[in-house]
């Protein structure tokens, strides 16, 4: 997807000739901001939408299976939801689809999340042991779409922590990076979701490139929804990172510009 830098681009060099700082630090500290600004404004999916699409409840409990108060806990129960709009509950339709090697879920997800057609017990006396394999299949497929909701976000991350901890950004800044907390079930590693790439500094030759790679590992199916996700939902939230910091530099410049004119003045009286 292309982005419109050209505002950027017009005044990174006019703040550089104020000489407070070389073009890579400059280049670097915008790149980490813009980044961070991108994380946090692109859109995610709240557990609660997720739970009511799939037509469960999701209950906090403790080791020994009772209501948990705590505000993270650590395990969970989830049951058919009770203000559910289908008889079978969303989820536990997935959950069937799973293990059709057919079925329409499947051949949506390039059979991702497939499961062996074979897996449910029969016959006489068999039916509580199903209801219990299929409650279990329902909790871990909730549990993991928890784990996903900042999914598009995370392909930020890791570039972005590597721009903050290089030596070219500026450490005043570095207060002001703080990320909006991702899910914490969330296990992925969001090195192999982003990329970033650095030219060694020469004079004022330097070049930064920063890559959000999620969808570009896994089946091709897959891939290709995730990769228009990012451009419809992360697209926006990236350009208007870039236009922030295009303004917030501007607005820098002003005042410089200003904390220089008496000065000026002065030295033409």
């Amino acid at each position: 997807m292309d982005m419109d830098t050209s505002g950027l681009t017009k005044v990174i060099p006019e703040l550089v000739s104020f000489g407070r700082r070389t073009v890579a630090e400059q280049c670097v500290t915008s790149m980490g901001m813009i980044l961070q600004d991108a994380q946090n404004l692109t859109p995610f999916v709240a557990t609660t939408r997720m739970d009511a699409d799939l037509e469960v409840d999701v209950e906090g409990i403790t080791g020994t299976g009772r209501p948990s108060k705590a505000k993270n806990p650590k395990h969970f129960k989830v049951t058919p939801g009770q203000w559910r709009r289908h008889a079978t509950p969303l989820g536990v339709l997935i959950v069937m689809a799973r293990m059709r090697p057919g079925s329409k879920y499947n051949r949506l997800t390039g059979s991702r999340w497939a499961l062996p057609s074979a897996i449910l017990p029969t016959g006489k006396g068999s039916a509580r042991d199903r209801q219990t394999i299929i409650g279990n299949l329902l909790s871990r497929m909730t549990l993991a779409r928890h784990s996903s909701g900042h999914y598009l976000q995370s392909g930020y991350k890791f570039v972005r922590d590597l721009c903050v901890s290089s030596p070219l950004f500026k450490n005043k800044y570095r207060a002001r990076t703080g990320v909006a907390n991702a899910n914490s079930m969330n296990k992925l590693d969001a090195s192999a979701l982003g990329r970033l790439t650095m030219t060694p500094p020469d004079g004022d030759r330097f070049s930064i490139t920063a890559e959000n790679n999620v969808g570009q590992s896994g089946n091709a199916i897959l891939d290709a929804k995730h990769r228009l996700a990012l451009i419809q939902h992360s697209g926006p939230a990236l350009q208007s990172a870039i236009n922030r910091e295009t303004a917030a530099i501007n607005r820098e410049l002003a005042r410089r510009i200003e904390e220089g004119m008496p000065r000026f003045n002065k030295m033409l009286s």
